[in-house]
């Protein structure tokens, strides 16, 4: 059971992990390319 337990939430920091580094990856290539890309993200549901 703790076996099971233990693979449980080594899978689960392993996800938190690799989200969390795709995020600062996106947060670092806006800040050097000015992609547009929170622009883009701020638009998304108004009516223009």
């Amino acid at each position: 059971m703790l076996n099971v337990l233990s693979s449980f939430f080594q899978f689960l920091s392993n996800i938190v992990i690799v989200i969390a580094s795709v995020f600062i990856y996106f947060n670092l290539n806006e800040k050097k390319h000015f992609t547009g890309t929170f622009e883009r993200i701020d638009t998304l549901g108004k009516i223009e």
